[in-house]
């Protein structure tokens, strides 16, 4: 039975007229809240409903009717108590902006911004009211890392992953957060972390860098976070444990450790400000853990050679260096003499070559009869000729060709002319031949007769 309505209701909310979808709406929100504690939803059946819900948005126009649509979609995520309805409803709607990405142009892009972050800022709320349980926290997050925020799922497109990034500090920070606890903000913040240490996009680990680690920093957040020393602390190890990782490419690393960096800087400057007399000790400590941990963390192949022992007598090993010969020739040897080397002149002769004979008297014989013979081309295949041997070939091509259509001067031959009317008129030709006509040749005398017959 709740099938066939939420069919009903996709139907009504993808119409051409703004009456009956700002009804359906109406009467869906009503819907949500007496069905969502009776009916398990199933998450085709969201699916189909979300979808609906896309094309109500994509036939609104104007701007202010586009915000307050916008608005209402959000808030039908208040209309679930229950955790894991609530994420299926929310995951259903971040599936189906992955789907119909690709088929959004781009004066309809801004709407569907916007309704985006609409849907976040009320994910957000909607944890405040329940004063940032650790079960809709968790929720939230597997939401996040599995759907828009996941780095290589290839059905989500990193336009998403881009707004999303820009958008998830400010909304948070946008809310009161007295109640919430350090680990929980981590927690939010982890999924953020997974995706800068695996993403391949360049443009995403920059946002990323700007918008969460850079805006992290700022003395804003100092106010509205009690625990902002705390947060620095633990960020800064994640950030170094997840580049520390071999898995991770080198300018993903390169983010990560700049992050954990600025981290420990700011821990440090927050401490000197607070008690100056205690800082130099304890930054003192941490930089001494911290040589430590990039020794461990960092397992670099490093290869020692060691020298070989050779003797100066044996002159065939291999492992002795040109250099290390020379050097022991020229150092002066003390208290021993100088061995006089005599110097030998090699000269280079040429070998004999080696003709071959064939072994059997018989075959000798019978190919010094032979005489040689050129190949022949196969037919329908053409010789290879250098470009002067084809001109020449072409040249008396040519010749040949003309002395095949020019007639003999008395060979008494008889021309045919071709008149206006598709008419010939015979003429004998003794003389020789000039050429007039691009028809036939003929001769001075048959001109006139010509001229006096047209």
């Amino acid at each position: 039975m709740a099938s066939k309505e939420i069919i009903l209701f996709a139907k009504r909310l993808a119409s051409n007229e703004k009456k009956i979808r700002d009804r359906s709406v109406r009467r869906l929100r009503l819907w949500l809240q007496k069905r969502s504690k009776e009916i398990d939803f199933d998450e085709i059946e969201i699916l189909k409903l979300w979808r609906g819900l896309f094309y109500c948005m994509w036939m609104s126009d104007k701007p202010l009717i586009q915000e307050e649509l916008a608005d209402m979609l959000a808030s039908l995520l208040f209309c679930f108590e229950d955790v894991k309805k609530w994420s299926l409803f929310l995951s259903s709607f971040y599936n189906t902006m992955c789907r119909e990405w690709i088929g959004i142009d781009r004066l309809r892009m801004d709407k569907f911004y916007m309704l985006m972050k609409k849907m976040m800022k009320q994910s957000l709320v909607g944890l405040l009211t329940k004063d940032w349980d650790d079960s809709w926290v968790k929720a939230l997050i597997t939401v996040l890392s599995d759907g828009p925020i996941h780095p290589t799922e290839f059905k989500v497109l990193d336009g998403i992953r881009l707004y999303i990034t820009e958008i998830f500090l400010d909304e948070l920070l946008s809310l009161d957060l007295s109640k919430i606890s350090c680990d929980q903000v981590v927690d939010l913040l982890k999924p953020f972390v997974t995706l800068s240490a695996e993403a391949c996009n360049h443009s995403i680990l920059n946002t990323i860098d700007e918008n969460i680690y850079q805006r992290l920093l700022e003395e804003d957040i100092k106010s509205k976070l009690s625990n902002y020393q705390d947060l620095y602390s633990t960020l800064e190890k994640i950030l170094f444990e997840s580049g520390s990782k071999k898995e991770v490419k080198p300018r993903n690393r390169k983010i990560l450790y700049n992050g954990s960096k600025r981290f420990r800087e700011a821990k440090a400057a927050s401490i000197a400000h607070d008690n100056p007399s205690n800082a130099t000790e304890q930054i003192l400590e941490e930089s001494s853990s911290e040589d430590i941990k990039t020794e461990n963390n960092l397992n670099f192949s490093k290869e020692i050679i060691e020298p070989t022992q050779v003797n100066e007598t044996d002159d065939t090993a291999g492992n002795v260096s040109n250099t290390k010969r020379k050097k022991k020739e020229e150092a002066p040897t003390t208290g021993a003499k100088k061995k006089k080397v005599k110097k030998t002149e090699v000269k280079m002769t040429k070998r004999p070559r080696k003709v071959k004979t064939d072994s059997n008297p018989l075959i000798a014989k019978a190919k010094s009869l032979i005489k040689f013979k050129p190949k022949k081309s196969p037919a329908g295949t053409a010789l290879k000729l250098s470009s002067g041997k084809k001109k020449e070939l072409e040249k008396k091509g040519n010749a040949q060709k003309k002395k095949s259509r020019t007639p003999s001067p008395s060979s008494g031959k008889k021309v045919r002319i071709m008149l206006k009317k598709n008419k010939t008129q015979e003429f004998h030709k003794d003389e020789p031949a000039i050429n007039v006509s691009p028809f036939r040749t003929f001769n001075m005398q048959t001109r006139s007769k010509a001229e006096n017959f047209f």
